[in-house]
């Protein structure tokens, strides 16, 4: 049986079909399989395409042998997070955008915001350095306190009647 021969796209097809295949991943048309095999090409094609950086027209091409910026990560993981939030697994996103699924939960532990102040019930004020509730008299209040939030978060130089109208703002 005689072999068939493999079609060789030029770089500027390669392109195309990487961004129709991309385009048709965000419309929600199938899958990366169903839409290159609708294309004639090789699901594995679009794949090895994507992994040796080939872009579609108009987006930025990586540098081979290159690393992405600070910037260029983050920029990565919100469009990840765009893909999946429009109804793509992570791990059909991480392809689309040509990153592996280990750098995305990489990046998005390393880039993501910091956490969330959740509220915290105050039931009494302990000069930092007390060890007991009960005892001696304690030592005259401090004319500078400092807030320590769960999250790590820290606000110093406050007198007694901001840190009380902060408390009292945070707990509403």
């Amino acid at each position: 049986m005689p072999r068939r021969s493999r079609r060789k796209f030029t770089l500027a097809e390669k392109a195309l079909l990487v961004g129709e295949i991309e385009h048709q991943l965000r419309a929600g048309v199938g899958s990366v399989r169903s839409i290159a095999a609708s294309l004639a090409i090789a699901d594995a094609s679009y794949h090895s395409w994507v992994k040796a950086g080939i872009r579609p027209p108009g987006t930025q091409q990586p540098v081979e042998g290159r690393h992405p910026t600070h910037g260029e990560r983050e920029a990565l993981v919100a469009r990840v997070q765009r893909l999946a939030a429009s109804g793509q697994t992570f791990r059909q996103a991480c392809q689309a955008v040509g990153i592996t699924e280990k750098s995305f939960q990489r990046w998005r532990e390393r880039y993501a915001p910091p956490p969330a102040m959740r509220p915290v019930e105050v039931t009494a004020l302990v000069p930092l350095g007390s060890t007991a509730l009960a005892g001696p008299m304690p030592p005259p209040a401090p004319t500078s306190l400092t807030l320590q939030a769960p999250g790590g978060y820290s606000i110093s130089g406050l007198d007694v009647a901001s840190a009380a109208a902060l408390l009292r703002a945070l707990t509403c």
